[in-house]
């Protein structure tokens, strides 16, 4: 039996430096590697959580020589480790 994954939206691929904030208030380091309309790939340098918790998400954007951080409300879909490294990778 095969399982063919069907993404709602296109994903591309990206290097956006990021953090993940815990329930617990803790802020880890991440990197945003892939983002489309309904979710992101997130490589983190340590375990932020199981599959179905909640948590948030910041990053900082400047468009139109604006800057701004942002902080947004995430939910974990899955969590893969990386062949090779120690970093777990979430979406």
């Amino acid at each position: 039996m095969e399982q063919t994954e069907v993404r709602q939206s296109e994903r591309a691929a990206t290097t956006i430096p990021a953090w993940v904030s815990t329930p617990s208030g803790e802020k880890i380091d991440a990197q945003i590697r892939d983002i489309s309309a309904s979710g992101a790939m997130l490589l983190v340098t340590q375990p932020v959580g199981e599959a179905a918790q909640t948590l948030r998400v910041g990053f900082d954007l400047t468009f139109a020589q604006i800057a701004r951080s942002l902080e947004l409300a995430a939910i974990i879909r899955n969590v893969n480790q990386v062949q090779g490294q120690n970093s777990p990778r979430i979406a």
